[in-house]
């Protein structure tokens, strides 16, 4: 029997059991954390809840805007609770042209960076991409 606290938008706690932890569950974390204004933890996980949080980043250089399309489906995909499209904030191709080919992502977590590099350096040719710069304290900013 496994036992899954499921917390509501409202912070509320429900269990249900006999659940698996799913791709559901992961989109109602995504969910409520969209629409909460505090962290709320979760069987030791914290749920990411504003832009501030996404505040571990990592700067990469590329030529390739096909890459950069790459880097921002892997970062989406790295970051593995909370909003996974916050990372890939302020990456638009205009972002990429003004910024001198150099995207910044933002994550939630280093281990979530640190996955995104792994991912990206397991993935695609790295004569096609470089890391400029990281940061630990470098919060997303919200786009419009």
């Amino acid at each position: 029997m496994t036992t899954v606290t499921r917390i509501a938008c409202d912070g509320t706690q429900t269990n249900r059991r006999n659940e698996r932890l799913c791709c559901a569950f992961g989109a109602q974390l995504r969910h409520c954390a969209a629409r909460s204004t505090r962290m709320i933890g979760i069987t030791g996980v914290a749920v990411l809840s504003s832009h501030q949080d996404y505040k571990f980043s990592v700067t990469i250089h590329s030529q390739d805007l096909a890459v950069v399309n790459c880097l921002r489906a892997l970062s989406q995909f790295s970051q593995q609770t909370g909003n996974n499209r916050i990372p890939w904030g302020g990456t638009k191709d205009h972002d990429w042209k003004r910024d001198g080919r150099r995207v910044t992502f933002h994550f939630g977590t280093p281990e979530y960076r640190s996955g995104f590099i792994a991912e990206a350096k397991r993935l695609l040719p790295q004569s096609l991409w470089s890391i400029v710069d990281q940061d630990d304290n470098d919060p997303a900013e919200r786009q419009s």
